[in-house]
């Protein structure tokens, strides 16, 4: 894997051989191979990413099998996780967005409470982290998560609880199309 340094964060970026790989197969995924037949070569594969995308495309729990970025298990899940510009893309964005909710949280140490509201937020993790590596108090975090899909929130809590955060986020199932009915007096 390739690294592209810029303000102190490291960013994947795809090495060459990776460019020629999709160069290759790139047209036979997005075009010249049916749709059905993709479908059933990528069933055969023992790839978590790929079951689950199969399962609930774009779901948290998709994100957080690219964020682990776990050593791949056949051909199929190193191109799912390792070799996919979207991928690379979503660990870069989330080293961006966890870098700059840190920075921010450090210019808001003087509040006496920082509140944060997590829309489509899954487990909330990013806020979680971008805390924890600010270094302030559990008892100055107020943490909100909104979600529909209600089993991010068991995971959200266990690594809350790794952080010591537990009683600092709260989970709650809405739309985010609807958000404002859930906090009718309430400004984030």
């Amino acid at each position: 894997m390739k690294t592209v340094t810029l303000n102190g964060i490291a960013y994947e970026d795809s090495s060459f051989s990776q460019r020629f790989a999709r160069f290759l197969t790139d047209p036979w995924k997005n075009y010249l191979l049916p749709v059905p037949l993709l479908r059933r070569v990528t069933q055969l594969s023992r790839s978590r990413l790929i079951a689950e995308s199969h399962r609930a495309p774009g779901s948290w729990r998709s994100m957080e099998i690219i964020y682990e970025n776990l050593p791949p298990v056949d051909f199929l899940d190193r191109m799912a996780v390792r070799d996919n510009p979207i991928s690379m893309a979503a660990r870069n964005r989330r080293k961006w967005v966890v870098h700059e909710l840190t920075e921010q949280m450090r210019r808001l140490a003087s509040e006496p409470v920082i509140h944060v509201l997590g829309v489509g937020a899954g487990p909330g993790l990013q806020v979680q982290e971008a805390y924890h590596a600010a270094g302030l108090p559990a008892s100055r975090l107020n943490a909100v998560f909104v979600d529909l899909d209600e089993s991010a929130f068991s995971y959200g809590l266990a690594k809350a609880r790794e952080f010591g955060l537990e009683q600092s986020v709260t989970y709650l199932s809405g739309d985010a199309r609807k958000i404002e009915d859930l906090f009718p007096q309430r400004r984030f």
